[in-house]
């Protein structure tokens, strides 16, 4: 993950997204391998659960990410 102002480039699993500063932190969250649920990366990030559902979608749907449920 790098970039900072003008935006935020993640490359992982062999694909590359460009995406807007406000991700980092629920990006940063995912990274560090942090067991969260989309309701405290929305809490973290400032974004709403549906953009945080939205934007795990994409990264599971690319093999970047992966999903579990709670024990």
């Amino acid at each position: 993950m790098e970039g900072a102002d003008e935006a935020v480039v993640l490359r992982a699993a062999g694909h590359e997204w460009e995406l807007h500063p406000s991700v980092r932190p629920a990006l940063e969250a995912l990274v560090s391998g942090a067991s969260l649920t989309f309701g405290d990366l929305a809490e973290r990030s400032g974004l709403t659960v549906e953009q945080v559902a939205a934007l795990a979608t994409e990264l599971v749907s690319k093999d970047a990410a992966a999903v579990s449920h709670p024990r």
